[in-house]
C-alpha cells in the first residue's frame, strides 16, 4: 500500500478574514446630513477623547530639618536661613535655631524633594557650614 498526499486544487484562494473584530468604524452620515458636517462631527468626538485630562499623582514632600550643632553662630544661622529659604523669616528662623541647639533636630519647612535639595545643598555651602536633613514627610 502507498501512501499518498491528496492536494485539493481550487478555483483560486480564499479572502482571509480576520477572526477578531478591530472595533473600527466608518462615519455615515446621518440622514438628510451633508457630509462635511460628518467630517465635524468625527473631529469633535476625537477632541472630546484627546481632551480627557489624566491623573497625577502628588509629588512626594520632604522636611527640612536643621542638625543642632555647638559650633554654630547663631547670627550666622539665622541670617543665612532668611536669605537660603524663601518662607523663613527672623522669627523663624530664631526660633528654628534655639530648637535644634535645645533638642538636636528642627523644622524648617515641608518642600517637594527638588527644592528641599537646593536649600539642603545652600546650606552646607555657606560659609561656615549649616547642617540640615531631608526625611520624606
Amino acid at each position: 500500500m502507498r501512501r499518498g498526499v491528496i492536494v485539493c486544487l481550487g478555483s483560486g484562494s480564499a479572502i482571509a478574514k480576520p477572526k477578531v473584530k478591530i472595533g473600527q468604524q466608518t462615519a455615515t452620515p446621518k440622514l438628510g446630513e451633508p457630509a462635511q458636517q460628518t467630517k465635524i462631527r468625527e473631529k469633535t468626538a476625537v477632541k472630546q477623547r484627546v481632551e480627557e485630562k489624566p491623573e497625577f499623582e502628588e509629588a512626594k514632600r520632604y522636611k527640612l530639618n536643621l542638625l543642632g550643632d555647638d559650633a554654630y553662630d547663631f547670627e550666622h544661622v539665622v541670617d543665612r536661613l532668611e536669605a537660603i529659604v524663601p518662607d523663613v523669616d527672623k522669627v523663624l528662623a530664631v526660633e528654628c535655631y534655639n530648637q535644634a541647639q535645645a533638642g538636636g533636630v528642627a523644622l524648617i519647612g515641608v518642600f517637594h524633594m527638588e527644592q528641599a535639595e537646593l536649600y539642603k545643598e545652600q546650606l552646607i555651602r555657606s560659609d561656615p557650614m549649616i547642617y540640615s536633613d531631608m526625611e520624606e514627610e
